[in-house]
């Protein structure tokens, strides 16, 4: 099996989508929504390996998906809360920052994910949970949801 270095090029394989609920969002629904298939998973695995690598600040931003009607089901959360899903997801990692460092914003429809160390580390922890069909827990304040996925 080849070695895959950690310039080379990178392309998301999987679906991935982010969502957040507008309208009277609940403890449970509060903050923003996760969601990928196994694929994307693996996927984005590569690339947290790949930034994890780094010792300089990385950024990549990835396509979303909208989600779909199963994926939001998978929430049991109101249709009447009006998800709104986002185009795309900004990963930046400052391995050289604070290692507490974490923000979440939203601008121009593409959620901005900084992440010093520790939220780094936690979030790959996720995503590799997610890939194992794991769901329903969050990370951080404000809160990342994962979900499980359901095509």
């Amino acid at each position: 099996m080849a070695t895959l270095r950690h310039d080379a090029p990178w392309t998301l394989r999987g679906t991935i989508h982010v969502w957040r609920y507008i309208v009277r969002p609940t403890r449970r629904s509060a903050g923003w929504q996760f969601s990928c298939d196994r694929a994307a998973c693996e996927s984005l695995g590569g690339l947290l390996d790949r930034f994890r690598a780094a010792t300089a600040t990385r950024i990549r931003t990835i396509p979303l998906a909208q989600p779909t009607p199963a994926v939001l089901a998978v929430t049991r959360t109101r249709p009447s809360y009006k998800p709104r899903g986002l185009s795309a997801f900004k990963l930046i990692y400052r391995p050289a920052a604070d290692a507490a460092l974490r923000r979440l914003e939203e601008h121009d429809n593409t959620l901005e994910m900084e992440m010093g160390k520790a939220p780094f580390e936690e979030f790959a922890l996720a995503v590799a949970a997610m890939g194992e069909g794991d769901g329903n827990f969050a990370i951080g304040d404000p809160p990342l949801r994962f979900w499980w996925y359901r095509e």
